[in-house]
């Protein structure tokens, strides 16, 4: 029965993970920094930051889960806790970094 439950528990949050609901964290995280801004109704630049970051997600949570053996619950606290925290701390200043290097190409390049 523990196995059955075990299996069960480990699809659905598999499913979640992989569905987006964790890139959407990031996403609004980003956007109430401002940091990204999107154009009025252009959903298909905010689907693919969605995207990006569920990647991301989805990639972190595979190396904590199979590289590192860590368990499925421990895993996720760890991937939320990198959507709240890293998003602030890592991705938003990648973000500043990359548009001020191509806004210093742009000014260089006319």
């Amino acid at each position: 029965m523990n196995n059955e439950l075990y299996k069960l528990i480990y699809a659905i949050i598999t499913i979640l993970i992989t569905s987006g609901c964790f890139g959407y964290i990031n996403y609004n995280i980003l956007e109430k920094l401002t940091v990204i801004v999107d154009r009025p109704n252009n959903e298909t630049d905010k689907k693919q930051k969605i995207m990006i970051f569920t990647g991301v997600n989805v990639g972190l949570y595979w190396i904590l889960t199979t590289v590192l053996n860590c368990e499925i619950s421990l895993s996720i606290l760890l991937v939320l806790l990198f959507d709240v925290v890293g998003t602030i701390w890592i991705i938003k200043p990648l973000i500043e970094l990359i548009n001020s290097l191509i806004n210093k190409i742009r000014n260089t390049s006319g």
